[in-house]
């Protein structure tokens, strides 16, 4: 991997997200809702240009598929565990959020790191990470109606991104290049 292929615009927006951790904890811990929220905005526009940029700029990597998904499942599973600690969040939820980055990350990096290919996100992933999101911003502004729905929703998405993973996973392991 050369050093233009890891300092690129949308690896440094995706190192920017990464880092939004640490504000996005203090103001979630702090209570601090209106400069939480500002993070959170930039956190999920940056989660949106990031993909873009690369597709447009010609500048998509494989350290950045990695990085990409490490700071949405860093940014994803610390805010669960915050909201878990300020009694805002069921453990349950937390829990399979948590555990289901986990595996991916773990599982994923393995994989990486043996085979040379990162397993790039698909739509379900996608479509998954925009209702974490909703279901986060549900709990940490306590909109009752919305995390009934989405915390349902939230792991019926985690099931179907864990078997599309896994699907897309052995069909790399089988010879099939094309992963989508």
């Amino acid at each position: 991997m050369t050093r233009d292929q890891i300092f690129t615009i949308p690896n440094l927006i995706s190192l920017i997200r990464l880092l939004l951790v640490f504000p996005c904890s203090y103001y979630l811990l702090h209570e601090q809702y209106l400069l939480l929220s500002i993070v959170i905005a930039i956190a999920i526009a940056s989660d949106f240009f990031d993909g873009i940029l690369a597709r447009k700029l010609k500048q998509i990597s494989e350290f950045g598929k990695m990085l990409d998904p490490v700071a949405d499942k860093v940014l994803v599973g610390t805010t669960a565990i915050l909201l878990v600690v300020k009694q805002l969040m069921p453990f349950w939820l937390a829990a399979i959020i948590v555990g289901r980055d986990v595996a991916i990350l773990i599982g994923g990096l393995l994989y990486a790191k043996r085979f040379k290919f990162v397993i790039p996100s698909n739509i379900v992933g996608k479509l998954t990470a925009n209702v974490l999101a909703i279901t986060l911003i549900s709990y940490i502004f306590q909109i009752e109606a919305l995390q009934k729905i989405f915390s349902y929703l939230a792991v019926v998405f985690i099931a179907l991104s864990s078997v599309s993973y896994l699907i897309r996973l052995y069909l790399h392991f089988k010879g099939k290049k094309e992963v989508k």
